[in-house]
């Protein structure tokens, strides 16, 4: 079992899987057997409160990205449009 709090709330699942990325490198070796590997999210705040009075420009457009894709899916359904691999 591995944890780590982030410094800033997030509800971009990108942040969180790269997050996922960082932990599961530095626990991971080569040929090592995994049976089972599990993401928990915790600690949900309030979605109306600001966690700054000036926030991060990067951020702001993230947030823009990840409604339009919202959207997108929304209409067109879940698969309409997804991440690159």
């Amino acid at each position: 079992t591995r944890a780590v709090t982030l410094p800033e709330r997030t509800n971009h699942a990108d942040v969180i899987y790269k997050k996922t990325r960082e932990i599961f490198s530095r626990f991971y070796q080569p040929r090592m057997l995994i049976r089972l590997l599990g993401i928990r999210l915790s600690r949900f705040d309030e979605t109306y409160v600001g966690e700054s009075l000036f926030p991060d420009p990067a951020d702001m457009k993230r947030e823009k990205i990840h409604r339009a894709v919202d959207l997108i899916n929304n209409k067109f359904g879940d698969k309409a449009i997804r991440r690159a691999r």
